[in-house]
Order: structure tokens, then sequence, then C-alpha cells
């Protein structure tokens, strides 16, 4: 997928989590404290759509309110036409916000093929999962992110995102967003998940 697709899906991402929320606000300010069955059943489609492509972007519809969600939506399509024109990214919050995504994303992926493959480390395996992971750091450079560099020891690599440190895969992914994008995890929370 090219940057600027990837961009125009964001940007997608931002209008859907814009219109789910204002009409959240629109029935607590009725008073109503739940929505009619049909719709309670679109926006459950709705919520899993948006979090199969990005996921943790349901944390941000419950954090974020509609006016700030609209105006990150018009910080992303300013970007769009900033890549279409050929121009470099200029918006950190943009980048972080691919990166953030993306991010979870792969480690999601890799705990995933980790749980259906058979236990133990064997080289069939450690092969197999070197392409897939090639694959995903080409999709990275695609993208103009940067990434880990290969790990040295492969095998203690899937392990850490097999059985990460308190159970918490969240924490592997604020790790490396915090060396990629050189601020402290709750500084990076705060960009995407604070009003």
């Amino acid at each position: 997928m090219s940057r600027l697709r990837r961009l125009r899906r964001l940007a997608w991402k931002y209008e859907q989590l814009v219109a789910l929320r204002e009409r959240r606000e629109a029935v607590e300010v009725a008073g109503a404290d739940c929505f009619p069955p049909a719709e309670g059943a679109s926006r459950k489609a709705a919520f899993r759509r948006i979090a199969r492509e990005f996921p943790g972007a349901l944390r941000e519809l419950d954090t974020v309110p509609a006016a700030l969600l609209r105006e990150r939506e018009a910080r992303v399509r300013a970007a769009c036409e900033r890549c279409a024109a050929g121009d470099a990214p200029a918006d950190p919050f943009v980048e972080l916000a691919l990166d953030f995504h993306l991010t979870l994303r792969e480690t999601l992926l890799v705990k995933r093929w980790l749980a259906t493959r058979p236990a133990g480390t064997s080289a069939e395996r450690l092969a197999a999962f070197t392409v897939r992971l090639e694959r995903i750091r080409s999709l990275r450079a695609r993208l103009g992110l940067a990434g880990e560099a290969a790990p040295a020891d492969l095998a203690a690599w899937l392990e850490l995102r097999h059985r990460p440190p308190r159970g918490r895969l969240l924490d592997l992914v604020w790790s490396e967003l915090e060396a990629r994008h050189g601020a402290p995890r709750a500084a990076l929370e705060a960009a995407l998940f604070s009003a």
C-alpha cells in the first residue's frame, strides 16, 4: 500500500470516528443511555471494521471528543494533500498515528501467527517467520516509517512477542514508539488519546 493510500485510509478512519462520536454525543445530550437495537448493531459492525484495520482506534473513539477528532481528520487530509504534491511529511501527529496503528497491527499479527504454530522454535518456523517479517518491514518502508532493525536473536524476539512482559503486548508497542519518536510513553499516549 502506498503512503498516500495509507494516509487516505487514516483520513477515512477519522471520518468514521467523527460520525460515531458525534452521534454518541448527541444521544448523551438527549439523555439516552443506549442506542436503539438496530443502530447498536450497526455501530458494532462499524467498530469491527475500524478496529480490524486500525487496532487501538476504539480507545481514541472513547477518549477524544468529536471536535478534536474532526481537527485530526483535517490534519490527516492536509497530510494527504502534501503527500499527493510530493512534499515531505510535516505533521508529527499524523506520523505518530500511522506508526501506532501499524506497530500495533504488526505486533498482533506476530502474536496471532505465533499462536497458530506448534511449540518450539524449529528452523522451519524461524524461516517462515523471517519471510513474514520482511513483508511487514517492506510495508513500513513503503510508508516512509522507521522500523526496528532485524533482531539479532530472532528466537528471543519471537518469544518476547509470544509471552510479553506482564502479558501486555502494548508495552512492547509503546517501547518501540518511544525509541522511534524520541518521546516518553506518557507523552505519546497523551498525543493520541487525550482531549
